[in-house]
């Protein structure tokens, strides 16, 4: 099955709003991991995006790491760009899905960084609530972004999702909504600890309402020896460029199945974009050979405060 993206919602005078933020400063850029500038830019260039979204720099390491795409195509027939492209897609298309089921739900993405992901659904479904959690620098720059974009934009909180000031947010939801999290390009920054501990957070917030799921990418160890040194190595340099413990930690979908549900009381489905049937509910044993996995992470049992909301929906 070929997953659809989502289309851009405004395709009219998107030249003039990339003008208006050409004389932004250079120093708005301070604190947020060149990774961000260069996944905007490539969602800029995918058409997912809009103008007001792309930056100066993000524009810089497209143009600078054109010729290693190109390469990493030929040897490895596959790049950077198809696999955030395949990403994006799958992700987009298990948004939509949960969506149509739930009308009125909360999506939170968490490190949204220059995705235009929430602002393309808001403006498709203006029945949901969509919140974008990322660290204040990066919280800062989009939001004064997201003043030129048309329509409907998400609410943006500045907080480290690590904190009690996060826990309290998204404990703030209001229980009779079902609530989505989203995380793209964001797991395979983190230690397994730090990832267990981002499970059974979320788990905790997902078990207080009736409909909750957790959805998010991981990039996997490759099933091909010479793909995977190949992709090791441009992971070790992408650790030192950005100062983060990049690691790929599963070889097989069964491996990340038990990781996730031994560290919080969840369900844990695999998809991987090579199976013939995205929506199945069956997790593929094998490695199929993709870049990337899709996770969908659903706690086992809710813990409804108040029962009588189960009624209410």
């Amino acid at each position: 099955m070929s997953p659809q993206i989502l289309p851009n919602p405004d395709q009219k005078n998107q030249k003039q709003a990339q003008i208006n933020h050409e004389q932004s400063p250079v120093s708005e850029h301070a604190g947020i991991s060149f990774t961000a500038h260069y996944t905007g830019e490539m969602w800029q260039k995918m058409g997912l995006s809009h103008p007001a979204l792309s930056t100066r720099l993000g524009r810089r390491l497209h143009w600078l790491l054109a010729p290693i795409e190109w390469l990493a195509q030929r040897l490895a027939g596959v790049s950077i760009g198809e696999t955030l492209k395949m990403r994006q897609a799958i992700l987009d298309q298990q948004v939509v899905s949960w969506i149509e089921k739930h009308p009125t739900t909360y999506v939170v993405e968490l490190a949204a960084g220059l995705s235009a992901r929430g602002w393309r659904l808001l403006n498709q479904f203006e029945q949901i609530s969509y919140l974008e959690v990322d660290l204040p620098d990066m919280s800062a720059l989009k939001q004064r972004r997201a003043a030129n974009l048309p329509g409907l934009v998400p609410e943006f909180f500045a907080a480290d999702i690590f904190t009690t000031e996060f826990a309290l947010k998204i404990d703030s939801l209001d229980r009779s909504r079902p609530v989505l999290f989203v995380t793209e390009g964001l797991i395979n920054y983190f230690t397994l600890d730090q990832t267990a501990k981002l499970a059974q957070l979320l788990n905790n917030t997902a078990q207080q309402h009736r409909f909750a799921t957790w959805l998010t990418e991981i990039y996997p160890c490759h099933n091909k020896p010479w793909v995977n040194q190949l992709t090791q190595w441009s992971f070790m340099i992408l650790r030192v460029l950005t100062k983060s413990a990049f690691e790929t930690h599963f070889t097989k979908p069964a491996e990340a199945v038990s990781f996730f549900e031994e560290s919080a009381d969840c369900h844990v489905q695999v998809i991987q974009p090579s199976q013939p049937e995205l929506n199945s509910k069956q997790t593929n044993e094998e490695h199929l050979g993709d870049s990337v996995w899709i996770l969908t992470i659903t706690p086992n049992t809710p813990k409804l405060v108040n029962p009588v909301l189960l009624s209410q929906i």
